[in-house]
């Protein structure tokens, strides 16, 4: 996810042919500008933009007609894979894939089913007393726009075997928006919208150069607030990389009988020049978003990462940045975890609405 912070996330990597569980893209931008990090003051052109509220059209959200089947693999990832495993030898792969399920690996902190990463110097929040205290939101209708889903590292992708080989000469990063982080971000968006809470996809790329590119889907995401007021939630939502003694680590949990990719929630601290005003209304809500997760599908969540980073999550005060799964986990497996933390958020939606 980010080149520049080894120290902390080890070694990070630099529609839409959705499926038929995709029931529609949440929110389309098109024709976005893409805003220059060197002139931040410069007005952000959001183009033209549909948000997707999931209401009938009178206010209320829409109670589903039968529940969704976030287990269904879609056909064109289906067909992808078989593909793959068409037009490539496994003689040219590697056995360096070293599959991981994290429960408790390098927490500080332990609280039930909620293990914590403290990786701040400084910073020694209650997290029991956060946890007590819940995430603090209040959504007056969840069918307005309520969240924001972006991708800061918008061509991060992953893996179309299930061999658990590395095929080095297998790009890990691709523009194609069926493969990178887009398709994570429509299938995590879809579910939302089924549940009837109003989201906005940003589907801009920001990484055509990887300098600056927290810079720009920052102004981005700062016009999008500006445009829609009801925005309290946002997430940016990447893809980790990560290496242990040659060896590329898989994350994976399985959950209801199919593998997921496992998801870290960062979430930042204000500490030494970092400056970051309400980075405990954003811990206390990424508490509540890992508790929610875990109780729902066990095993989903890597320890919470608290650190001394802000990676534009001082926009609002529930925000944080999600990881799911690395380079070597499976497209399959991603866009699996991506419906299931789409579940759980809805639920802590929809909780705030009651």
């Amino acid at each position: 996810m980010r080149r520049d912070d080894a120290g902390y996330l080890y070694r990070l990597g630099a529609a839409l042919a959705i499926g038929v569980f995709t029931v529609a893209l949440v929110a389309r931008v098109g024709g976005v500008k893409r805003p220059d990090a060197a002139s931040p003051a410069e007005p952000v052109s959001l183009g033209d933009t549909e948000e997707r509220t999931g209401t009938d059209g009178g206010g209320q959200a829409e109670t589903p007609t039968e529940p969704l089947d976030l287990t269904q693999t879609p056909p064109d990832v289906a067909a992808m894979r078989q593909a793959f495993a068409e037009t490539h030898d496994a003689d040219g792969a590697q056995d360096t894939v070293k599959e991981t399920f994290f429960v408790t690996d390098h927490a500080t902190d332990i609280l039930g089913d909620v293990a914590i990463r403290n990786a701040t110097d400084t910073r020694q929040p209650d997290f029991a007393a956060l946890l007590e205290e819940g995430a603090g939101l209040t959504v007056e209708d969840r069918s307005a726009p309520v969240v924001l889903i972006y991708h800061t590292h918008t061509s991060e992708s992953y893996a179309l075997n299930g061999d658990g080989l590395y095929y080095p000469d297998v790009p890990t990063h691709r523009n194609e928006s069926d493969r990178n982080m887009l398709r994570i971000g429509d299938e995590l968006c879809a579910v939302l919208e089924q549940r009837g809470v109003g989201v906005i996809h940003d589907r801009n790329a920001y990484d055509d150069e990887y300098d600056g590119a927290y810079a720009r889907s920052r102004k981005t995401a700062l016009a999008y607030l500006e445009e829609y007021p009801t925005l309290q939630i946002a997430i940016d939502v990447h893809r980790d990389a990560l290496k242990e003694n040659g060896r590329h680590i898989k994350p994976t949990a399985v959950i209801d009988g199919k593998k997921a990719a496992q998801i870290m929630i960062l979430t930042g601290a204000e500490e030494g020049d970092i400056t970051f005003p309400h980075w405990e209304s954003n811990l206390a809500f990424a508490l509540q978003l890992q508790k929610a997760a875990q109780a729902k599908y066990m095993g989903l969540m890597k320890p919470l990462y608290f650190c001394p980073r802000r990676y534009n999550m001082d926009l609002t005060e529930h925000s944080v940045l999600l990881e799911i799964g690395t380079e070597v986990n499976t497209l399959e497996e991603a866009i699996f975890s991506a419906r299931l933390i789409g579940d759980v958020l809805a639920d802590c939606v929809s909780a705030a609405s009651d």
